[in-house]
């Protein structure tokens, strides 16, 4: 069920494109076991298999779980990482924003 441009990337690195301007590229270095993880991830989100998620689809994930999705966060949220700003957060977007995230818990360990 995998879809997009990065379906095939290998475990070691994933090459996305940045959001916003704020790298031409990056490349992004998950194990084997946090690749598949994050894709399953992404997968649950995207019931329809759409290859993509918008911001109602995350809403309904949320409403469905019984978690509050405040809708200014969510709107803050694809603006960071929607990087071609069509309303859609695709795979790479997403593990790109995953990479970041762990980038940031390692500099946090390190403080």
């Amino acid at each position: 069920m995998e879809s997009g441009a990065g379906a095939g990337a290998s475990a070691s690195s994933f090459a996305a494109a940045s959001t916003k301007g704020q790298e031409s590229a990056a490349i992004v270095s998950f194990s084997e076991e946090e690749i598949t993880s994050l894709r399953l991830l992404f997968q649950f989100m995207d019931r329809k298999g759409h290859g993509y998620l918008t911001k109602d689809m995350i809403l309904a994930n949320g409403e469905d779980s019984g978690d509050y999705i405040d809708t200014f966060e969510l709107d803050t949220f694809f603006e960071v990482v929607d990087a071609d700003d069509d309303e859609k957060i695709g795979v790479e977007e997403f593990l790109l924003f995953a990479h970041r995230l762990k980038k940031m818990h390692g500099a946090k360990k390190k403080l």
